[in-house]
């Protein structure tokens, strides 16, 4: 599989950085589910006009485990090997927080 570009890495850190924000402070949490866009634009990470944010919790308890199944990458050309690297990957992060 291909190293991730700068700017997908930029992203990334940007995204983990808000994602540690909305767990630690209520009030930006709040902002973030009112206006999504507007919040992560002035947290530096800008969208295009037509395209939509949906922000979702999923809050585990005891009795309850949310998993969330994200598309198949469509613009890259992975094996099916490489699929099961990358499903494998982002399930074991999930894994972790349980």
């Amino acid at each position: 599989m291909a190293l991730q570009s700068d700017e997908a890495r930029k992203r990334h850190e940007l995204m983990t950085k808000i994602t540690v924000k909305a767990w630690t402070d209520p009030s930006f949490k709040k902002k973030l589910l009112s206006d999504p866009k507007g919040t992560l634009a002035a947290e530096g990470l800008s969208m295009p006009k037509n395209m939509k944010a949906n922000i979702v919790f999923h809050e585990d308890d005891e009795n309850t485990r949310n998993f969330v199944i994200p598309a198949p990458p469509q613009a890259l050309s992975l094996s099916e090997k490489d699929l099961n690297v990358l499903a494998a990957q982002r399930l074991s992060i999930q894994l972790e927080l349980f």
